[in-house]
């Protein structure tokens, strides 16, 4: 099982979002089984960049459905959150 941080940064480097542009994962409990234990948003990127995110997002979805978040220590809502943002 990868953590949230190996999942981030594949989106990052993948999706090469603009500055200012964050992309974030949170904790998440499936509600069935077979579903991810996280979801993924991101701020407004060009097309181009967006369906690399898109198209990552959908592969990291699909093989990697449960995250390690034990490292992660900020929370919002009661929920773990990683985030990456490049500032101007």
């Amino acid at each position: 099982m990868r953590s949230a941080e190996e999942i981030l940064k594949e989106l990052v480097l993948k999706a090469q979002p603009p500055a200012g542009c964050p992309i974030v994962l949170t904790e998440w409990k499936p509600r069935n089984m077979g579903e991810p234990n996280w979801i993924a948003s991101c701020g407004n990127m060009e097309v181009r960049a967006l369906v690399r995110y898109q198209e990552k997002l959908s592969e990291l979805r699909r093989l990697d459905m449960e995250v390690d978040w034990s490292s992660v220590k900020l929370q919002a809502n009661g929920r773990r959150v990683a985030h990456w943002i490049l500032e101007d």
